[in-house]
């Protein structure tokens, strides 16, 4: 009796297993059909076909074509909700807004098959009467815009970005992604292999203000916004910092006293964050960056490092010299004063060509 039983709980088992494979087979070409072709001008004749079963099995499996298509985006919204519940989990706000659009780039055609019925309305209303049909779907969507929403709170929490109503800023901000995304990818434009990942980041980040530049308004407001931006130091080169601060007010001799003092003050008044939370407009220790001299138009690029790692090789500036120590934690396009050779010298940061936390280089 019992070898009877366990012989049956084989068979169901295997039955289950043998299921579960073929709806896993079936999804998968329904849902490069549902991209090639559309729901409405999909037939299930032609999923069918390329998954080598018959029709019936289909109806068997999922129902109906509408049904077969509210799986299809749920297995695609379930796992765009995983990925970007990671992101929210690993890194700060200003990068993870970088990691998702560089998701969202890389999986255009099949993440949009999942978010156009929401961002656009019901493909095909008519076809898609039921009301429930797409329920789920509609639910893992909300979901989605919930988490964009949240880390929009998290950054305007921590100074990141201006304040805005979160949850609307994150409808906006899926609305021109996908704007860009269907412009700059579209299989017909010209164009599409020369999209750059920081040039839509940035476009899509100052379309809805969410990073502190102030674009839109006129250049006198925008000057003193820049001037009165928040310090930001990583935890990272804080330590580091701090440890080199003690060491040099030890043996202290003068000869670096102002370095000394604006670098105390930074560390003392510089908002203090996590290497993958730091904005990427921000100068960190090793970051490379183009400055100006404002009185004589001269341009040139540094490199902002320890003592220890100055070279005479190259243009590194140390921390410890009066340049130096008022860069750390500007931002770009702001202007800082230094008092050299018994005069004060104004400088523009133009822009910041390489930052190690940006690149992925968190321990340089």
């Amino acid at each position: 009796m019992k070898k009877t039983i366990k012989k049956k709980q084989k068979q169901v088992s295997r039955k289950q297993l043998e299921a579960q494979k073929r709806q896993t087979d079936i999804l998968l070409i329904a849902e490069k059909v549902f991209q090639e072709s559309g729901f409405s001008a999909t037939k299930a004749e032609e999923i069918a076909r390329q998954a080598n079963i018959s029709v019936g099995t289909i109806y068997n499996t999922f129902g109906n074509k509408e049904k077969l298509y509210a799986k299809v985006l749920e297995k695609i919204g379930n796992e765009l909700v995983d990925q970007v519940s990671s992101i929210n989990r690993k890194y700060g706000p200003a990068k993870a807004f970088e990691k998702i659009i560089a998701l969202r780039l890389s999986n255009y055609r099949r993440q949009g098959l999942f978010l156009m019925p929401f961002s656009m309305g019901y493909v095909n209303n008519d076809k898609l009467s039921s009301s429930n049909i797409l329920e789920h779907p509609r639910d893992l969507y909300y979901k989605y815009i919930d988490l964009i929403s949240k880390i929009i709170e998290k950054g305007i929490n921590m100074g990141f970005f201006e304040p805005v109503n979160s949850l609307a800023a994150a409808i906006g901000f899926e609305g021109i992604l996908n704007s860009f995304v269907n412009y700059w990818l579209a299989p017909d434009n010209p164009q599409q292999q020369e999209w750059n990942l920081n040039e839509i980041k940035k476009a899509v980040m100052e379309v809805l203000r969410l990073k502190r530049h102030d674009s839109f308004v006129d250049s006198q407001k925008s000057m003193h916004s820049i001037l009165n931006r928040e310090v930001f130091i990583t935890k990272y080169d804080y330590l580091r910092l701090k440890e080199l601060l003690d060491v040099a007010q030890m043996f202290n001799t003068g000869k670096h006293q102002s370095s000394l003092e604006h670098l105390t003050k930074a560390l003392n008044e510089g908002k203090i964050v996590n290497s993958d939370e730091v904005p990427d407009d921000v100068i960190t220790m090793n970051s490379k960056l183009q400055l100006t001299n404002m009185e004589n138009g001269e341009t040139n690029i540094i490199r902002l490092v320890f003592p220890s790692d100055i070279t005479s090789s190259d243009d590194a500036v140390s921390i410890l010299t009066p340049l130096g120590s008022v860069l750390l934690g500007q931002w770009k396009n702001s202007t800082v004063k230094v008092e050299e050779e018994g005069c004060i010298k104004k400088y523009n940061i133009e822009d910041i060509l390489y930052q190690p936390e940006s690149a992925g280089d968190f321990h340089l």
